[in-house]
């Protein structure tokens, strides 16, 4: 078997593997990228875990570059195991490997097809969400399923607490998957097209609020944009420029005490009781964990001491 595989998403199913009777010949991942500040190159999250186990690590600006492919070809592997890789398996890359390539894919196909399936799970609202390891074919995500399980969506869980788990859940499953293939005969399920839906890229712009959208609408898009890219406002403060302002946590105002007559965007003027209320197109949101341009992460009652909170602050559109 060969593991392609490069984001935190994929280390788990990759120990799975390593700590499994199978045979893994090589991770392939993606080449060490330049990061921080520093903009020094380090290495995907996967690769230390390969190199400390001994095994071969092969990172190809393109995986379906012909030198590439007759590397793999040498190798002989029968299984591709898929995780978080982030590049496209084009067909003449499938094809060298007899019992094909599988992917672990954090979403409940045909549901969330595509790059973000954990955040767009949680930013439409969804209650639950889970794992499916399909047969990869041309389509995005669209292969035969092998094996699905579900779990729930906590009010409050955001999307890095989501994948965290979900990672751990496809380990799980990407060996339940290896033990259905090595049968020779592995049941497929058909995916359903008219339930399909896309997980398309997210972007910073993706993070900016609509506070005309209702209060709950909000909290699921913070929760699904954190901790990246991240959900954000323009804090007017009556001073010079708005400040940029990432949002890290929320929670929605219980009904007795989430009413307000301020326009959608305004600090209701109780904030000064220790809470960033905000009023929103339908009830009131209350931010509860939040990080100004250039500050640290601190809570929200903090970040209204510190700045002398007076009737009047609201979210604008932009920065200007």
């Amino acid at each position: 078997m060969v593991f392609f595989g490069t984001a935190d998403f994929a280390v788990p199913s990759l120990r799975s593997v390593l700590g499994s009777e199978h045979e893994v010949a090589a991770l392939v991942t993606q080449p060490d990228r330049p990061k921080g500040r520093s903009g020094h190159p380090q290495p995907p999250p996967t690769k230390p875990v390969a190199e400390s186990a001994g095994l071969e690590v092969l990172q190809p600006e393109d995986c379906n570059e012909v030198a590439f492919l007759e590397r793999i070809e040498s190798l002989d592997a029968d299984v591709a195991l898929v995780a978080a890789y982030g590049q496209i398996l084009r067909l003449r890359l499938r094809r060298l490997f007899r019992r094909g390539c599988w992917n672990v894919h954090a979403s409940l196909l045909p549901r969330w097809r595509g790059a973000a399936p954990i955040n767009w799970a949680i930013v439409k609202g969804d209650a639950t969400s889970g794992v499916t390891v399909f047969r990869m074919t041309s389509g995005i995500d669209s292969g035969k399923m092998l094996v699905q399980a579900e779990t729930a969506i906590a009010p409050e869980e955001t999307a890095g607490e989501l994948a965290e788990r979900l990672s751990a859940l496809g380990a799980q499953l990407a060996l339940k998957a290896l033990a259905e293939i090595e049968t020779g005969a592995p049941k497929l399920m058909p995916q359903d097209e008219a339930k399909a839906t896309l997980a398309r890229t997210l972007s910073k712009s993706d993070g900016l609020l609509d506070w005309n959208a209702p209060a709950g609408r909000l909290h699921d898009v913070i929760r699904g944009l954190t901790p990246w890219p991240g959900a954000f406002g323009f804090l007017d403060m009556g001073k010079r420029k708005p400040v940029r302002l990432l949002i890290h946590r929320s929670r929605i105002a219980e009904k007795e005490t989430g009413s307000c007559q301020c326009e959608p965007g305004v600090v209701c003027p109780d904030a000064r009781n220790e809470e960033f209320r905000v009023a929103t197109g339908n009830g009131v949101i209350i931010l509860t964990e939040v990080q100004a341009a250039g500050a640290r992460r601190m809570d929200a009652a903090q970040f209204l001491r510190g700045h002398r909170f007076e009737p009047g602050w609201r979210f604008a559109g932009t920065a200007e």
